[in-house]
């Protein structure tokens, strides 16, 4: 079984995805969710996810300095990007 985090600064989006990851994906198991960069930063170094989804604009840290953190710090999750942007 596949370890997910979910990193979003919109509870109702962690919600609506742990509902649809449970219901759609048995393979997977959402072990965490977090609301910005830094939170998402913490949590993967806890929880060894293998994978992240994560928003990229949030407050504090966001997404993409996240993930570049994470790379740097050694972390071999994969990563799935999510915006509500047209650009970025």
């Amino acid at each position: 079984m596949y370890r997910l985090l979910l990193v979003d600064d919109e509870v109702s989006i962690t919600k609506g995805l742990t509902i649809l990851v449970h219901r759609l994906v048995p393979s997977c198991k959402v072990v965490g969710t977090a609301y910005d960069g830094e939170e998402g930063y913490q949590a993967a170094l806890k929880l060894k996810p293998d994978i992240i989804i994560t928003d990229i604009r949030m407050p504090q840290v966001n997404g993409l300095d996240m993930i570049r953190k994470l790379q740097q710090s050694g972390c071999r999750a994969k990563f799935i990007i999510l915006s509500g942007y047209a650009e970025f």
